[in-house]
């Protein structure tokens, strides 16, 4: 009889623990993000631009950037140039503002109404392809300024631009809607 009740109790315990797993803790986390990523976006935003200057890196000396504050202003640069010879260009875009913040779930953020791009600490430890393709997702935000049938600014014209801008910078395999959590665990 003590048996049954403690396979009972267990049972229980592990439907709570499931539970909260599935519901409670992804909603704390990603409540967590949205308020880092406000707040980061506004620290950003307040960066100070130089005339004429396209690409403004918030705090390009700070460590958070891990040696890509160079490397992220050259690969926006270039989908400047990209995105003006493909006609994609929306000078309202400019100048773009990006910063680095530290989040469990988002890889980045842009703010379309502010021409505010933050990266996760995190996403910053790739070079190459898995950083240019970010670099890219969230620049084609800025040029769709979050239209989207998705509701979350990953539609079809974010989806045509980002595929054509990854094209013409040498990536093939289109723009992935949503980043991989490989940055997470690595």
């Amino acid at each position: 009889m003590a048996n049954w009740s403690r396979l009972r109790f267990l049972f229980v315990l592990g439907l709570c623990l499931a539970l909260f797993l599935t519901i409670a803790l992804p909603d704390v986390v990603s409540w967590r993000d949205v308020r880092e990523v406000r707040s980061d976006v506004l620290a950003v935003y307040t960066a100070s631009a130089k005339a004429g200057e396209e690409v403004i890196i918030y705090r390009a000396e700070s460590e958070d950037w891990q040696g890509q504050a160079g490397h992220v202003k050259e690969k926006f640069e270039e989908l400047i140039r990209i995105a003006r010879n493909e006609g994609l260009m929306d000078e309202g875009a400019l100048p773009i503002r990006a910063g680095v913040g530290q989040y469990w779930i988002v890889g980045g953020a842009a703010e379309a109404k502010l021409n505010v791009i933050v990266f996760a600490k995190r996403v910053l430890r790739h070079d190459g392809i898995y950083l240019d393709t970010t670099i890219t997702h969230e620049f084609s935000h800025l040029l769709t300024k979050k239209e989207g049938d998705m509701g979350d600014g990953h539609g079809t014209e974010w989806q045509r631009i980002c595929d054509a801008l990854l094209a013409d910078s040498g990536i093939s395999g289109g723009c992935p809607k949503y980043i991989e959590w490989k940055s997470f665990f690595w």
